[in-house]
């Protein structure tokens, strides 16, 4: 998927499954109660790496800053979405004349 922000083009995929951890990870850090300066700065100091990570696989060229969580929210978006269509690919309910039942998909 190609967006712009401002005047530079992305190329954006989705997450690639060894990458999720790091997503899950990412979230539970920003939901973390920080409890002092000390452990504001360790936790800021690892979204930056784990985003990082997360764009550098998923982003080309690399992002500017100021674009880096625009396009972190884009790629979870992205993912969300082809996951959701892998689904309903499944789950689809349409005639299907290639499967012997006649609906879903096809198991060939």
């Amino acid at each position: 998927m190609k967006v712009k922000f401002g005047n530079v083009e992305y190329n954006v995929k989705a997450l690639p499954l060894n990458l999720m951890p790091y997503n899950d990870l990412y979230a539970n850090l920003v939901e973390r109660k920080v409890t002092s300066v000390d452990d504001a700065e360790k936790i800021g100091n690892e979204l930056v790496v784990i985003r990082s990570k997360i764009l550098g696989a998923c982003v080309t060229p690399q992002p500017l800053p100021e674009h880096e969580s625009r396009l972190h929210i884009v790629v979870n978006n992205l993912t969300i979405k082809e996951s959701k269509e892998a689904e309903s690919f499944f789950l689809d309910k349409r005639a299907n004349p290639k499967k012997r039942d006649g609906i879903g998909a096809d198991f060939k």
